[in-house]
């Protein structure tokens, strides 16, 4: 079975952005639709603390 090519993330808003705006209802649900574009963490940032030992995982989408 050939390995399925990883998708790249389309569109990036950084922790800081996204805290501060209607996105930030994401953080109680794990994603959030706004105008049709779906908005995930990145898992790649939720694996491990940053520096301060927070988790401050980007939103992510694939549209």
């Amino acid at each position: 079975m050939p390995k399925r090519k990883k998708k790249e993330p389309t569109h990036r808003i950084p922790f800081d952005v996204w805290i501060n705006s209607q996105l930030s209802i994401a953080r109680h649900y794990g994603a959030a639709t706004i105008n049709g574009k779906h908005y995930v963490f990145d898992p790649a940032q939720t694996k491990k603390p940053n520096a301060d030992g927070k988790f401050k995982p980007d939103l992510i989408t694939f549209d």
